[in-house]
């Protein structure tokens, strides 16, 4: 996507940004909310007063902080610290629209820049675990947008996609994402296209989604992958099965059908389609 308006009460973008900023996108990001009635959150790792500097060309920002339809907090203040426990920031965010909707405010929309907590490894499979919670949660019917903003300068381009292909809706200057993964209710969403180069991406998204147990993947979306792209899934499937739990691949397309059943992979791994 090119830009950070237009979207609903309940959507959730990646923001990847470098030369360029990121504070246009996020105005116009918490100017639809407002329009629509949201309580607006603002969140980067800076002082509180800096961050309403950067709402300078927020339509009413100081009406909206003085009402409370606009809170900045800084990322340490809103993540409890500068790790992420996905199911504690579930918690929280669902608590947090909850008291929204009870103020009378339509939902809550957030801009988070969230680069610090992804510099790590470790850090971005906890965020990888967080973005298919919330995208479940967000499916369900929480009124709840949110744009997670990323600087590619800091992070580099390789964790720029690891972060990217698991949203719903991405933003990148430097070309597209190969896939995305993402949740959707009771089922985890692949979008897009899988080969040699990014069977090893998908290997490591898919570790990420689900937390180890019975998984359904939507493949309808899928507008091709090869065979390194379904053997990836046979070994999915396999690494669930031993921990007792079974991969669905559900909207397959006859092509991606017929080619499982070309490669013998019904007799390899224990999957099953819908």
């Amino acid at each position: 996507m090119a830009s950070a308006s237009g979207l609903g009460l309940a959507d959730h973008v990646c923001w990847n940004y470098g030369e360029e900023g990121y504070l246009d996108a996020a105005v116009a990001f918490l100017d639809d909310g407002r329009r629509a009635g949201q309580r607006l959150l603002y969140v980067a790792d800076r002082p509180r007063d800096a961050l309403i500097d950067d709402l300078a060309g927020l339509d009413a920002r100081d009406a909206l902080l003085a009402s409370g339809g606009l809170i900045v907090r800084p990322l340490a203040e809103a993540h409890g610290g500068d790790r992420i426990r996905p199911r504690l920031l579930l918690s929280a965010y669902d608590a947090a629209t909850r008291q929204a909707l009870a103020d009378g405010f339509t939902g809550l929309r957030a801009v988070g820049e969230s680069t610090p907590l992804v510099r790590d490894p470790a850090d971005r499979a906890a965020w990888a675990r967080w973005e298919h919670v919330a995208d479940r949660w967000i499916a369900m019917g929480s009124p709840f947008a949110a744009l997670c903003a990323f600087d590619r300068r800091v992070l580099g381009s390789g964790a720029v996609d690891e972060i990217l292909q698991l949203h719903p809706l991405v933003h990148r200057c430097d070309g597209d994402v190969a896939f995305r993964l993402f949740g959707d209710g009771e089922d985890i969403v692949l979008d897009g296209q899988v080969d040699l180069f990014s069977a090893r991406d998908l290997r490591r998204a898919l570790a990420h989604a689900g937390d180890g147990e019975s998984l359904v993947l939507d493949l309808s979306e899928v507008e091709f992958i090869d065979h390194h792209g379904l053997l990836t899934l046979g070994r999915h499937g396999e690494a669930l099965a031993r921990a007792g739990a079974a991969l669905t691949l559900r909207g397959a397309s006859p092509t991606v059908r017929l080619a499982w059943g070309m490669l013998r992979l019904d007799d390899a791994y224990p999957v099953t389609f819908r």
